[in-house]
C-alpha cells in the first residue's frame, strides 16, 4: 500500500502526463509534485518539476521558493539564494521566502544578511516561531548568547512543543556555564522528543561537569541506544567512567569512539589518560603519540606525554 505522499504524485501525475489542464494548473500539479519528491529527498527531480513549473508560469514565486529549497537541501546555496531573491521579487510579503534565504546565508556564514532576512520574515509574521528559532540560532554563530536566548524564549511561547528550541537554549545556557538552566531544557526536549539523542548525551555532559557521573552514565547509555554510531558518545561517556576510576571500562568506550571516528585525537589522549591512570605507560605514549599526529597542537597530548616517560623511568 502506498503512502499518502506516493497517492499524491500518483494522482498529479495522472493530471501532469494528461498534459490537458490550462498552464496555471499544470504548473501548480508540477510545483506541488516537486514538494512531494523533495520532502522525499528526490532532490533533482524535484527540480526537473519546478523546472518546468517555471517554463509553463515564468512568475511562479512558490516554483522558485521550491527550487531554492531543493538547491539548499543540496548545499548548493548560491543558486538557493538567487532562486529565493526572484521569489521574493515576485512575492515581497512571503515570509516563508526571507526565512529560507536567511537559512541559506547563515550556511554560508553570512550572519549579517541572514539576521536581516531573519528580522524582515518576524516583521511579516511576528506569531512564527520558527522565524525567532533561526535568527536565534544565527545569534549563536555570531557569539550574542544573551540574543539567542531571548528569541529562543519567543519561539517557546510562540510554540511551547518546540523540542529544538528548548534543545539550542538548553546548548546556549551550557556555554554560559548555566547547567542547571540547561539541564532542565534538555528535560523539556527530550519530554517532547523521547528518541532526542543528542539531548541525553548533552544532558550526559551536564551531570558530569557536575560531578553526577551516575546520572551522566545512564543519559550516555540512553544516547548510544538510540544512537550507536556516534562516536561522541562513546567518548563522553568512557570519560564519565574515568572519573568514577573505572579504567577498563572507559578504555573500551574509548576504543568503540576510535572505531568509529580514527581522525579524532581526543579519544586517544583520553584513552592515553586512562593507561597513565592505569600505569601502563607504553601504550599511554602510544596514545598521546598518535593524538599529537592527529593534533599537533594538542598541548595536553604533549604534556602528558612527558609525564609518562618521566613516570615510565622512574
Amino acid at each position: 500500500m502506498g503512502t499518502r505522499t506516493d497517492y499524491s504524485i500518483e494522482t498529479l501525475n495522472a493530471v501532469i502526463d494528461a498534459g490537458k489542464s490550462p498552464r496555471p494548473v499544470l504548473a501548480d500539479a508540477l510545483c506541488t509534485r516537486g514538494e512531494a519528491r523533495r520532502v522525499m529527498g528526490h532532490l533533482d527531480r524535484a527540480i526537473a518539476d519546478y523546472d518546468e513549473a517555471m517554463r509553463l508560469q515564468p512568475n511562479l514565486a512558490a516554483a522558485f521558493n521550491g527550487r531554492g529549497c531543493s538547491y539548499a537541501m543540496k548545499n548548493d546555496h548560491e543558486r538557493a539564494i538567487a532562486d529565493f531573491d526572484r521569489a521574493i521579487r515576485l512575492r515581497p510579503n512571503d515570509s516563508s521566502y526571507f526565512l529560507n534565504r536567511g537559512y541559506s546565508y547563515a550556511s554560508k556564514a553570512d550572519f549579517n544578511r541572514a539576521i536581516a532576512d531573519y528580522n524582515q520574515a518576524i516583521r511579516l509574521r511576528p506569531d512564527r516561531a520558527e522565524n525567532f528559532y533561526y535568527r536565534g540560532n544565527a545569534f549563536i554563530e555570531m557569539c550574542l548568547p544573551d540574543r539567542a536566548i531571548a528569541d529562543y524564549d519567543e519561539a517557546i511561547r510562540l510554540k511551547n512543543d518546540f523540542a529544538d528550541a528548548f534543545y539550542n537554549r538548553g546548548l546556549t545556557y551550557s556555554g554560559m556555564g548555566q547547567y542547571d538552566h540547561a539541564v532542565a531544557d534538555f528535560d523539556q526536549a527530550i519530554l517532547l522528543v523521547p528518541t532526542y539523542a543528542a539531548a541525553f548525551s548533552n544532558r550526559g555532559s551536564m551531570h558530569g561537569i557536575k560531578g553526577d557521573y551516575d546520572r551522566a552514565l545512564a543519559d550516555y547509555n540512553r544516547a548510544i541506544r538510540l544512537c550507536p554510531a556516534d562516536a561522541i558518545n562513546f567518548n563522553n561517556r568512557g570519560l564519565a567512567y574515568h572519573n568514577k576510576g573505572d579504567y577498563e571500562r572507559a578504555i573500551a568506550d574509548f576504543d568503540q569512539a576510535i572505531r568509529l571516528l580514527p581522525g579524532d585525537s581526543e579519544p586517544f589522549l583520553n584513552r592515553g589518560n586512562a593507561y597513565f591512570n592505569k600505569r601502563d605507560f607504553d601504550r599511554a605514549i602510544a596514545d598521546y603519540d598518535q593524538a599529537c599526529r592527529l593534533n599537533p597542537n594538542c598541548a595536553d597530548a604533549v604534556n602528558n606525554r612527558d609525564l609518562a616517560y618521566r613516570y615510565r623511568r622512574s
